[in-house]
């Protein structure tokens, strides 16, 4: 049976205002938002022309469905101000979630979570504008997991907005998580890691930026368009053993450990797409403890 779905926010950060606007583009009724800074909730409220709510309870009375969007840190808190200040024949009739990647519904606390409807909800998508992060979200596969009756409403709320859902076990989400920030804020990391080999080889910081992001962006396409594995290439892809063994004794320690775990992620992508080919010697030559031992010099 479809249930009524009402969503107020409590939080009206980039999260909040991204969902909201996304939410009613699909007419999906946001009732609006509440959130400890008055200024947040008046331009989250004026930005999807929706209510500015100065207490809590008045979001609550006008919503069928909770969304918490603070930030990580705050989940417990928001959770104890609804339970402190909201009657419970209140509250059970009503679904709560939160918006966070790496908690699970069982922040929120276990007696209460018996009695209540709750779960989470995740984009996996950067969102980084108030006013254009909703954007992004249409392309976007949504990650959630709860009780039995607020996963309905979830697959109901996701079924209206046309994307994927995925559910996940509750005792999955850090993993998940971890996951989503590989591919994510990671692989900036990753990006340092190039740009600053390059900056020591003489390029500019400006040169070395431009030149990893053309790469990094270039390799993306390849992948929406080809797939993953279809898309990789390179010296591992090849079995060039003489091109690894040369950029093994360039690198030092650190840049070599990374370079090392993720060829060796790869080399099995290698083997699907060229069964013919040996790679054990390149497999070798990244187990070799050698590499560990010359070299060694700290980065700056």
């Amino acid at each position: 049976m479809e249930k009524q779905i009402k969503i107020g926010f409590i939080g009206s950060g980039k999260v909040g205002c991204s969902l909201g606007l996304y939410f009613l583009y699909h007419h999906i009724q946001v009732s609006g938002y509440y959130s400890k800074t008055k200024a947040s909730s008046e331009f989250a409220a004026k930005l999807t022309q929706t209510n500015d709510y100065d207490q809590i309870n008045q979001l609550v009375e006008e919503s069928t469905v909770i969304l918490i969007t603070v930030t990580d840190d705050q989940i417990k808190t928001v959770w104890k101000q609804l339970l402190d200040q909201i009657e419970p024949n209140k509250l059970k009739d009503k679904y709560v979630f939160h918006c966070s990647g790496i908690h699970s519904s069982m922040i929120f606390s276990e007696n209460e979570r018996s009695q209540l409807q709750v779960g989470s909800l995740h984009p996996i998508c950067a969102i980084s504008d108030k006013e254009l992060g909703y954007k992004n979200l249409q392309q976007a596969i949504f990650s959630f997991e709860g009780t039995t009756q607020a996963k309905y409403v979830l697959e109901e709320l996701l079924r209206k907005t046309k994307n994927v859902g995925v559910e996940l076990e509750t005792n999955q989400k850090a993993r998940y998580h971890a996951a989503t920030v590989f591919s994510s804020n990671l692989m900036i990391g990753l990006l340092k890691e190039s740009m600053d080999i390059l900056i020591d080889c003489g390029f500019t910081k400006q040169q070395a930026e431009t030149a990893v992001v053309s790469l990094a962006v270039g390799n993306l396409k390849n992948i929406e368009v080809q797939g993953l594995e279809d898309a990789l290439t390179g010296p591992i892809e090849r079995n060039d053993d003489q091109t690894i063994q040369l950029h093994l004794e360039a690198l030092v320690q650190q840049e070599r450990l990374v370079y090392q775990s993720l060829s060796n992620k790869i080399i099995p992508i290698a083997e699907r797409k060229h069964p013919d080919r040996d790679y054990s010697k390149i497999k070798e030559m990244l187990q070799n403890e050698k590499y560990d031992n010359d070299n060694v010099s700290a980065k700056n």
